[in-house]
Protein backbone atom coordinates (compact mmCIF):
# COMPACT_ATOMS: atom_id res chain seq x y z
CA UNK A 1 0.00 0.00 0.00
CA UNK A 2 1.53 3.96 -0.85
CA UNK A 3 1.15 5.60 1.71
CA UNK A 4 -0.12 9.45 1.16
CA UNK A 5 1.44 12.76 2.63
CA UNK A 6 -1.11 15.16 3.99
CA UNK A 7 -0.40 17.48 1.38
CA UNK A 8 -1.16 14.98 -1.19
CA UNK A 9 -4.25 15.97 -3.35
CA UNK A 10 -4.03 20.00 -1.82
CA UNK A 11 -3.17 21.04 -5.79
CA UNK A 12 -5.62 19.30 -7.06
CA UNK A 13 -8.48 20.48 -4.23
CA UNK A 14 -7.11 24.32 -5.23
CA UNK A 15 -7.74 23.71 -8.50
CA UNK A 16 -3.66 24.01 -9.57
CA UNK A 17 -2.83 21.95 -12.20
CA UNK A 18 -0.77 18.60 -11.14
CA UNK A 19 2.97 19.22 -11.55
CA UNK A 20 3.68 17.47 -15.03
CA UNK A 21 1.25 19.84 -16.30
CA UNK A 22 2.83 22.79 -13.85
CA UNK A 23 6.49 21.49 -15.89
CA UNK A 24 4.67 22.45 -19.37
CA UNK A 25 3.73 25.42 -18.75
CA UNK A 26 6.97 26.70 -17.37
CA UNK A 27 8.39 25.48 -20.96
CA UNK A 28 6.42 27.04 -22.54
CA UNK A 29 6.73 30.29 -20.59
CA UNK A 30 10.80 29.87 -20.99
CA UNK A 31 10.63 29.26 -23.98
CA UNK A 32 8.54 32.37 -25.33
CA UNK A 33 10.74 34.44 -23.36
CA UNK A 34 13.88 33.11 -25.16
CA UNK A 35 12.30 33.79 -27.97
CA UNK A 36 11.58 36.87 -27.23
CA UNK A 37 15.10 37.82 -25.75
CA UNK A 38 16.87 35.95 -28.83
CA UNK A 39 14.71 38.48 -31.02
CA UNK A 40 15.81 41.60 -31.21
CA UNK A 41 14.72 44.61 -33.47
CA UNK A 42 18.20 45.63 -36.25
CA UNK A 43 19.95 48.77 -35.17
CA UNK A 44 23.03 50.55 -36.94
CA UNK A 45 26.06 48.80 -36.42
CA UNK A 46 27.59 51.51 -34.07
CA UNK A 47 30.17 50.29 -31.83
CA UNK A 48 33.03 51.40 -31.28
CA UNK A 49 36.36 49.27 -32.04
CA UNK A 50 38.04 47.22 -34.56
CA UNK A 51 34.91 45.68 -36.14
CA UNK A 52 36.09 42.15 -38.20
CA UNK A 53 33.36 39.24 -39.98
CA UNK A 54 32.01 37.79 -37.66
CA UNK A 55 31.35 33.72 -38.05
CA UNK A 56 28.23 33.87 -39.38
CA UNK A 57 30.11 36.00 -42.42
CA UNK A 58 33.01 33.32 -43.06
CA UNK A 59 29.91 30.61 -42.87
CA UNK A 60 27.78 32.51 -45.24
CA UNK A 61 31.51 33.13 -47.67
CA UNK A 62 31.43 29.06 -47.83
CA UNK A 63 28.35 29.05 -50.16
CA UNK A 64 30.14 31.11 -52.68
CA UNK A 65 32.97 29.14 -52.69
CA UNK A 66 30.89 26.15 -54.29
CA UNK A 67 29.31 29.16 -56.52
CA UNK A 68 32.95 30.66 -57.57
CA UNK A 69 33.93 26.67 -58.68
CA UNK A 70 31.09 26.03 -60.57
CA UNK A 71 31.03 29.21 -62.34
CA UNK A 72 34.97 28.86 -63.24
CA UNK A 73 33.78 24.93 -64.28
CA UNK A 74 31.48 27.05 -66.92
CA UNK A 75 34.22 28.46 -68.33
CA UNK A 76 36.61 25.70 -68.52
CA UNK A 77 33.74 23.91 -70.32
CA UNK A 78 33.50 26.76 -73.08
CA UNK A 79 36.66 29.47 -72.65
CA UNK A 80 35.62 30.90 -76.21
CA UNK A 81 34.75 34.74 -76.12
CA UNK A 82 31.13 33.78 -76.40
CA UNK A 83 31.68 31.23 -72.80
CA UNK A 84 33.77 34.24 -71.28
CA UNK A 85 30.86 36.78 -71.89
CA UNK A 86 28.19 34.41 -70.59
CA UNK A 87 30.70 33.52 -67.69
CA UNK A 88 31.28 37.28 -66.84
CA UNK A 89 27.29 37.86 -67.27
CA UNK A 90 26.49 34.66 -64.70
CA UNK A 91 29.64 36.33 -62.03
CA UNK A 92 27.98 39.22 -62.19
CA UNK A 93 24.67 38.80 -61.15
CA UNK A 94 26.09 36.01 -58.19
CA UNK A 95 28.46 38.10 -57.08
CA UNK A 96 25.57 41.23 -56.31
CA UNK A 97 23.62 38.87 -54.31
CA UNK A 98 26.80 38.30 -52.47
CA UNK A 99 27.10 42.17 -52.27
CA UNK A 100 23.57 43.12 -50.99
CA UNK A 101 23.49 40.77 -47.83
CA UNK A 102 26.88 41.36 -47.36
CA UNK A 103 26.30 45.31 -47.42
CA UNK A 104 23.16 44.44 -45.03
CA UNK A 105 25.60 43.22 -42.60
CA UNK A 106 27.99 45.20 -42.34
CA UNK A 107 24.66 47.81 -41.53
CA UNK A 108 22.34 46.29 -39.20
CA UNK A 109 23.94 43.08 -37.96
CA UNK A 110 22.07 42.50 -34.48
CA UNK A 111 23.18 38.91 -34.85
CA UNK A 112 19.71 38.04 -33.04
CA UNK A 113 17.70 34.45 -34.43
CA UNK A 114 15.93 36.73 -37.08
CA UNK A 115 19.37 37.54 -38.74
CA UNK A 116 20.81 33.88 -38.21
CA UNK A 117 17.69 32.52 -39.61
CA UNK A 118 17.37 34.90 -42.25
CA UNK A 119 20.99 34.25 -43.94
CA UNK A 120 20.74 30.66 -42.94
CA UNK A 121 17.70 30.96 -45.36
CA UNK A 122 19.84 33.12 -48.00
CA UNK A 123 22.48 30.46 -47.88
CA UNK A 124 20.09 27.70 -48.83
CA UNK A 125 18.93 30.41 -51.37
CA UNK A 126 22.44 30.58 -53.06
CA UNK A 127 23.09 26.91 -53.02
CA UNK A 128 20.15 26.57 -55.35
CA UNK A 129 21.59 29.20 -57.79
CA UNK A 130 24.42 27.60 -57.57
CA UNK A 131 22.73 24.14 -58.49
CA UNK A 132 21.22 25.82 -62.03
CA UNK A 133 24.67 27.47 -63.10
CA UNK A 134 25.93 25.08 -64.96
CA UNK A 135 22.54 25.30 -67.09
CA UNK A 136 21.76 28.33 -66.77
CA UNK A 137 23.22 29.14 -70.41
CA UNK A 138 21.85 26.05 -71.77
CA UNK A 139 18.32 25.94 -71.59
CA UNK A 140 17.93 25.82 -67.77
CA UNK A 141 17.78 29.92 -67.48
CA UNK A 142 14.50 29.07 -66.18
CA UNK A 143 15.37 27.59 -62.83
CA UNK A 144 18.29 30.29 -62.46
CA UNK A 145 15.75 33.16 -62.28
CA UNK A 146 13.43 31.81 -60.18
CA UNK A 147 16.25 30.82 -57.77
CA UNK A 148 17.65 34.55 -57.97
CA UNK A 149 13.93 35.94 -57.69
CA UNK A 150 14.02 34.07 -54.26
CA UNK A 151 17.02 35.74 -53.04
CA UNK A 152 15.71 39.22 -54.25
CA UNK A 153 12.68 38.07 -52.29
CA UNK A 154 14.67 37.61 -48.66
CA UNK A 155 16.62 40.81 -49.26
CA UNK A 156 13.38 42.63 -49.57
CA UNK A 157 12.27 41.12 -46.40
CA UNK A 158 15.12 42.23 -44.55
CA UNK A 159 15.04 45.68 -45.66
CA UNK A 160 11.40 45.44 -44.89
CA UNK A 161 12.39 44.48 -40.85
CA UNK A 162 14.34 47.72 -41.52
CA UNK A 163 11.59 50.04 -42.21
CA UNK A 164 9.43 48.88 -39.50
CA UNK A 165 11.87 49.06 -36.27
CA UNK A 166 14.49 51.72 -37.39
CA UNK A 167 12.59 54.61 -38.47
CA UNK A 168 15.65 56.73 -38.83
CA UNK A 169 16.67 54.65 -41.69
CA UNK A 170 12.76 54.37 -42.95
CA UNK A 171 13.46 56.62 -46.25
CA UNK A 172 16.63 55.04 -46.61
CA UNK A 173 14.87 51.17 -46.30
CA UNK A 174 12.04 52.09 -48.56
CA UNK A 175 13.99 53.13 -51.02
CA UNK A 176 16.08 49.75 -51.30
CA UNK A 177 12.55 48.06 -50.86
CA UNK A 178 11.53 49.72 -53.67
CA UNK A 179 14.48 49.72 -55.65
CA UNK A 180 15.16 45.96 -55.34
CA UNK A 181 11.29 45.43 -56.01
CA UNK A 182 11.52 47.17 -59.39
CA UNK A 183 14.64 45.07 -60.57
CA UNK A 184 13.33 42.01 -59.96
CA UNK A 185 10.23 42.89 -61.63
CA UNK A 186 11.96 43.25 -64.46
CA UNK A 187 13.99 40.72 -64.14
CA UNK A 188 10.50 38.31 -63.34
CA UNK A 189 9.08 39.14 -67.07
CA UNK A 190 12.06 37.31 -68.57
CA UNK A 191 10.32 34.64 -67.16
CA UNK A 192 7.83 34.78 -69.90
CA UNK A 193 10.38 34.88 -72.51
CA UNK A 194 12.53 32.21 -74.29
CA UNK A 195 16.21 32.17 -74.46
CA UNK A 196 17.98 34.52 -75.98
CA UNK A 197 15.63 36.90 -75.06
CA UNK A 198 15.23 36.10 -71.36
CA UNK A 199 19.21 37.03 -71.10
CA UNK A 200 18.88 40.65 -72.36
CA UNK A 201 15.94 40.94 -70.28
CA UNK A 202 18.27 39.84 -67.07
CA UNK A 203 21.06 42.37 -68.46
CA UNK A 204 18.11 45.23 -68.57
CA UNK A 205 17.17 44.32 -65.27
CA UNK A 206 21.13 44.66 -63.69
CA UNK A 207 21.37 47.86 -65.05
CA UNK A 208 18.18 49.06 -63.16
CA UNK A 209 19.82 47.78 -60.30
CA UNK A 210 22.98 49.51 -61.01
CA UNK A 211 21.62 52.88 -61.55
CA UNK A 212 18.80 53.39 -58.90
CA UNK A 213 21.73 51.72 -56.23
CA UNK A 214 24.04 54.89 -57.36
CA UNK A 215 21.01 56.81 -57.01
CA UNK A 216 20.43 56.29 -53.72
CA UNK A 217 23.68 55.17 -52.40
CA UNK A 218 25.17 58.66 -53.65
CA UNK A 219 21.70 60.91 -53.99
CA UNK A 220 19.89 60.27 -50.74
CA UNK A 221 20.53 62.93 -47.91
CA UNK A 222 20.88 60.01 -44.79
CA UNK A 223 21.96 56.27 -45.53
CA UNK A 224 23.64 54.37 -42.86
CA UNK A 225 27.14 55.24 -41.64
CA UNK A 226 27.87 51.82 -39.69
CA UNK A 227 30.76 50.80 -38.25
CA UNK A 228 32.12 49.27 -41.02
CA UNK A 229 34.40 46.11 -41.82
CA UNK A 230 33.43 45.83 -45.37
CA UNK A 231 36.70 46.59 -47.42
CA UNK A 232 37.74 43.55 -44.98
CA UNK A 233 34.55 41.76 -46.23
CA UNK A 234 36.02 42.71 -49.86
CA UNK A 235 39.48 41.64 -48.99
CA UNK A 236 38.32 37.75 -47.96
CA UNK A 237 36.11 38.01 -50.88
CA UNK A 238 39.79 37.95 -52.80
CA UNK A 239 41.15 35.20 -50.75
CA UNK A 240 38.01 33.16 -51.74
CA UNK A 241 38.51 33.64 -55.27
CA UNK A 242 42.39 33.26 -55.19
CA UNK A 243 41.58 30.07 -53.63
CA UNK A 244 40.00 29.14 -56.86
CA UNK A 245 43.03 30.02 -58.49
CA UNK A 246 45.79 27.70 -56.40
CA UNK A 247 42.59 24.62 -56.50
CA UNK A 248 43.58 25.06 -60.46
CA UNK A 249 46.74 24.25 -60.27
CA UNK A 250 45.97 21.37 -57.43
CA UNK A 251 43.48 20.02 -59.65
CA UNK A 252 45.78 20.16 -62.67
CA UNK A 253 48.30 18.62 -61.03
CA UNK A 254 46.51 15.64 -59.12
CA UNK A 255 46.58 12.14 -60.24
CA UNK A 256 48.88 12.84 -62.87
CA UNK A 257 52.78 11.65 -63.69
CA UNK A 258 55.04 14.36 -63.44
CA UNK A 259 57.46 15.59 -66.29
CA UNK A 260 59.85 18.77 -66.21
CA UNK A 261 57.45 20.65 -68.05
CA UNK A 262 53.88 20.31 -66.44
CA UNK A 263 55.44 20.90 -63.45
CA UNK A 264 57.00 23.83 -64.16
CA UNK A 265 53.53 25.22 -65.25
CA UNK A 266 52.29 24.26 -62.22
CA UNK A 267 54.77 25.94 -60.06
CA UNK A 268 54.33 29.52 -62.58
CA UNK A 269 50.82 28.87 -62.54
CA UNK A 270 51.58 28.99 -58.51
CA UNK A 271 53.63 31.76 -58.58
CA UNK A 272 50.93 33.81 -61.19
CA UNK A 273 48.35 33.33 -57.89
CA UNK A 274 51.16 34.40 -55.39
CA UNK A 275 51.68 37.92 -57.28
CA UNK A 276 47.90 38.33 -57.40
CA UNK A 277 47.91 38.46 -53.71
CA UNK A 278 50.95 40.67 -53.57
CA UNK A 279 49.67 42.97 -55.89
CA UNK A 280 46.16 43.10 -54.60
CA UNK A 281 46.96 43.25 -50.89
CA UNK A 282 50.09 45.84 -51.25
CA UNK A 283 47.43 48.61 -51.77
CA UNK A 284 44.63 47.61 -49.42
CA UNK A 285 43.62 50.22 -46.71
CA UNK A 286 41.28 48.06 -44.19
CA UNK A 287 39.35 50.99 -42.85
CA UNK A 288 38.77 53.10 -46.54
CA UNK A 289 35.29 52.37 -46.04
CA UNK A 290 34.75 53.15 -42.51
CA UNK A 291 36.60 56.44 -43.08
CA UNK A 292 34.33 57.02 -45.61
CA UNK A 293 31.42 56.68 -43.68
CA UNK A 294 32.80 59.14 -40.87
CA UNK A 295 33.79 61.97 -43.29
CA UNK A 296 31.37 64.98 -42.21
CA UNK A 297 33.15 67.63 -44.89
CA UNK A 298 31.52 69.24 -47.95
CA UNK A 299 32.87 66.48 -50.14
CA UNK A 300 30.27 63.48 -48.50
CA UNK A 301 28.86 62.83 -51.73
CA UNK A 302 32.30 62.99 -53.71
CA UNK A 303 33.31 60.21 -51.02
CA UNK A 304 30.55 58.13 -51.67
CA UNK A 305 31.06 58.15 -55.45
CA UNK A 306 34.58 57.37 -54.84
CA UNK A 307 33.56 54.46 -52.66
CA UNK A 308 31.11 52.77 -54.98
CA UNK A 309 33.85 52.94 -57.73
CA UNK A 310 36.27 51.13 -55.09
CA UNK A 311 33.24 48.45 -54.33
CA UNK A 312 31.87 47.91 -57.82
CA UNK A 313 35.87 47.59 -59.39
CA UNK A 314 36.16 44.52 -57.26
CA UNK A 315 34.02 42.86 -60.18
CA UNK A 316 36.55 43.37 -62.65
CA UNK A 317 39.55 42.22 -60.24
CA UNK A 318 37.33 38.81 -59.42
CA UNK A 319 36.73 38.27 -63.36
CA UNK A 320 40.21 38.65 -64.20
CA UNK A 321 41.46 36.07 -61.30
CA UNK A 322 38.68 33.46 -61.99
CA UNK A 323 39.71 33.50 -66.03
CA UNK A 324 43.61 33.36 -65.03
CA UNK A 325 42.76 30.36 -62.74
CA UNK A 326 40.82 28.91 -65.58
CA UNK A 327 43.62 29.10 -68.07
CA UNK A 328 46.36 28.18 -65.30
CA UNK A 329 44.32 24.68 -65.47
CA UNK A 330 43.94 24.81 -68.96
CA UNK A 331 47.81 25.46 -69.45
CA UNK A 332 48.59 22.11 -66.80
CA UNK A 333 46.47 20.23 -68.66
CA UNK A 334 47.77 21.07 -72.16
CA UNK A 335 51.46 20.75 -70.84
CA UNK A 336 50.79 17.16 -69.08
CA UNK A 337 49.55 15.74 -72.76
CA UNK A 338 52.62 17.82 -74.47
CA UNK A 339 50.80 20.12 -76.74
CA UNK A 340 50.19 24.03 -77.88
CA UNK A 341 47.63 25.77 -75.96
CA UNK A 342 44.82 26.48 -78.17
CA UNK A 343 44.21 30.60 -78.70
CA UNK A 344 41.16 30.70 -76.73
CA UNK A 345 43.49 28.79 -73.58
CA UNK A 346 46.14 31.31 -74.02
CA UNK A 347 43.67 34.43 -74.44
CA UNK A 348 42.39 33.04 -70.75
CA UNK A 349 45.93 33.63 -68.77
CA UNK A 350 47.09 36.56 -70.93
CA UNK A 351 43.72 38.60 -70.75
CA UNK A 352 42.71 37.01 -67.50
CA UNK A 353 45.70 38.30 -66.08
CA UNK A 354 45.44 42.28 -67.61
CA UNK A 355 41.22 42.08 -66.69
CA UNK A 356 43.07 41.74 -63.28
CA UNK A 357 45.59 44.55 -63.44
CA UNK A 358 43.34 46.96 -64.91
CA UNK A 359 40.63 45.89 -61.93
CA UNK A 360 43.51 46.74 -59.05
CA UNK A 361 44.26 49.83 -60.81
CA UNK A 362 40.76 51.13 -60.84
CA UNK A 363 40.29 49.81 -57.33
CA UNK A 364 43.88 51.14 -55.65
CA UNK A 365 42.97 54.42 -57.52
CA UNK A 366 40.09 54.97 -55.80
CA UNK A 367 42.31 54.70 -52.40
CA UNK A 368 42.67 57.85 -49.92
CA UNK A 369 47.19 56.79 -50.99
CA UNK A 370 47.30 55.58 -54.51
CA UNK A 371 50.26 53.62 -56.05
CA UNK A 372 52.55 56.25 -57.63
CA UNK A 373 51.15 57.37 -61.23
CA UNK A 374 54.55 55.39 -62.77
CA UNK A 375 53.40 52.15 -61.00
CA UNK A 376 49.98 52.81 -62.67
CA UNK A 377 51.48 53.93 -66.14
CA UNK A 378 53.56 50.57 -66.21
CA UNK A 379 50.46 48.46 -64.49
CA UNK A 380 48.40 49.64 -67.78
CA UNK A 381 51.41 49.40 -70.29
CA UNK A 382 51.61 45.49 -69.02
CA UNK A 383 47.91 45.53 -69.35
CA UNK A 384 48.44 46.27 -72.93
CA UNK A 385 51.07 43.81 -73.74
CA UNK A 386 49.00 41.31 -72.18
CA UNK A 387 46.18 42.13 -74.51
CA UNK A 388 47.94 42.08 -77.57
CA UNK A 389 49.46 38.27 -76.67
CA UNK A 390 45.87 37.20 -75.91
CA UNK A 391 44.62 38.38 -79.25
CA UNK A 392 47.67 37.95 -81.47
CA UNK A 393 49.48 35.38 -80.02
CA UNK A 394 49.89 31.98 -81.98
CA UNK A 395 50.11 28.70 -80.51
CA UNK A 396 52.05 28.55 -77.44
CA UNK A 397 54.24 26.41 -75.61
CA UNK A 398 52.07 25.99 -71.99
CA UNK A 399 55.13 26.97 -69.92
CA UNK A 400 55.84 29.53 -72.43
CA UNK A 401 53.01 31.21 -71.71
CA UNK A 402 52.61 30.86 -68.23
CA UNK A 403 56.36 31.27 -67.40
CA UNK A 404 56.26 34.73 -69.15
CA UNK A 405 53.60 35.68 -67.58
CA UNK A 406 54.70 34.58 -64.35
CA UNK A 407 58.34 36.41 -64.55
CA UNK A 408 55.91 39.51 -65.58
CA UNK A 409 54.20 39.67 -62.75
CA UNK A 410 56.99 38.96 -60.19
CA UNK A 411 59.15 41.97 -61.76
CA UNK A 412 55.99 44.51 -61.68
CA UNK A 413 55.80 43.60 -57.95
CA UNK A 414 59.55 44.05 -57.54
CA UNK A 415 59.19 46.98 -58.90
CA UNK A 416 56.11 48.50 -56.79
CA UNK A 417 58.16 47.65 -54.35
CA UNK A 418 60.99 49.48 -55.51
CA UNK A 419 58.75 52.35 -56.31
CA UNK A 420 56.83 52.56 -52.45
CA UNK A 421 60.55 52.33 -51.15
CA UNK A 422 61.83 55.14 -52.99
CA UNK A 423 58.46 57.38 -51.58
CA UNK A 424 58.98 56.43 -48.18
CA UNK A 425 62.58 57.59 -48.33
CA UNK A 426 61.57 60.59 -50.01
CA UNK A 427 58.91 61.12 -47.03
CA UNK A 428 61.90 60.56 -44.60
CA UNK A 429 64.21 63.19 -45.82
CA UNK A 430 61.30 65.75 -45.90
CA UNK A 431 60.88 65.09 -42.40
Amino acid sequence: MVERTATDGVGEARGEPPVRGRDSMGVVHHSTRFLRAARRPPTLYTREGDRHATWLELFFDLVYVVAVAELGGLLHEDHSLTGFLGFAGLFVIVWWTWLGFSTYADQFDTDDIVHRVGMVAVMFGVIVLTGTIPSALHGGSFAFALAYLLLRTLYIGMYFRVWLNVPEYRQFSAFVIGSTTLSASVWAVSLFFPEPTRFAIWGLSFVVSIVVTVRGYVGLETIPRPTSHFSERLGLFTILVLGETVLAVAVGTSGTDWAVGSALTAIAGFLIAVSFWWTYFRHVDEWFVDRMYRTNSGAWSREREVSFAHVIGHIVVFIGIITTGVGIALAIEAAIESHTLEPSATAAVAGGVAIFLLGTSLVHRTTPEPPHDHVLAVRLTATALLVLMAFLAPEIVPLTLVGLVAVLLVGLNAFEGFRAYLQEQAVAMET
